[in-house]
């Protein structure tokens, strides 16, 4: 019984029956073309992004491309990824976060979860001087300490913050708008559901306990039982 009782905490048993498990969410491209109940919003620009996917030799984005729906507003795209249950908007990697933070964020300690997939294809972004520039020598070593240095990560987070503060300013503002209630009502369902340490979260775990401490017990009383009758007809045959 010990050993069985330790197998299952060791291999999760307990937790796996005592928390409930999420949806598996598309956090690539692959898992995103195999998921075709999945609604593709795509952020339109009209430039690269959109000529890397129409000219893709790769099966899997040319599948992924035959269901976009396109959307000129990267707010938009976020809102409709973020309102309908099984939706994804697909845009730049730097400008998405934006989009969320600035339209999709409660007043208050509210931060939105949010699940960003490895990139289809990285675009590297470069500077370009005239030739011979007396600045390229310069720029070049400002550059080789300039990413090490952290900055570039540190300014991010810098206008991630600020597109947050005017965000929540904003969604203030639309207290009594269908965004608003949509979001607040969906944030307040995930922490209703979200309670591992109610009864029903661990009665599995009381069951895999008391089941098998019933039988155990149940057994040790009738070979107790069956004993002291054996005990008592053997003492009855030697009189």
């Amino acid at each position: 019984f010990i050993i069985v009782i330790s197998t299952g905490y060791r291999c999760d048993l307990v937790s796996w029956l005592a928390f409930p498990e999420s949806e598996q969410i598309p956090t690539d491209f692959d898992m995103l073309d195999r998921r075709r109940d999945y609604k593709v919003v795509f952020n339109f620009h009209a430039g690269t992004s959109y000529h890397y996917f129409n000219n893709a030799k790769s099966g899997m984005i040319r599948n992924i491309r035959r269901r976009f729906i396109l959307e000129h507003d990267i707010a938009t795209c976020a809102i409709a990824s973020a309102m309908e249950p099984k939706a994804v908007c697909i845009s730049w990697g730097l400008i998405m976060p934006l989009a969320i933070w600035g339209n999709l964020t409660l007043p208050g300690a509210f931060k939105p979860m949010v699940i960003l997939s490895k990139p289809a294809v990285t675009f590297p972004i470069g500077f370009a001087f005239p030739k011979n520039s007396i600045l390229t020598d310069t720029f070049n070593l400002v550059g080789k300490y300039w990413r090490p240095s952290g900055l570039i990560r540190k300014w991010n987070q810098d206008v991630y913050s600020n597109f947050t503060r005017s965000g929540k300013s904003w969604m203030k503002s639309q207290r009594d708008g269908e965004l608003f209630q949509k979001i607040d009502e969906k944030w307040r369902n995930i922490q209703d559901n979200v309670k591992p340490f109610r009864m029903e979260n661990v009665i599995a775990a009381f069951f895999i306990w008391g089941v098998p401490l019933l039988l155990s017990g149940t057994v040790f009383s009738w070979e107790a039982f069956f004993s002291k009758i054996i005990s008592e007809s053997n003492g009855t045959l030697k009189l």
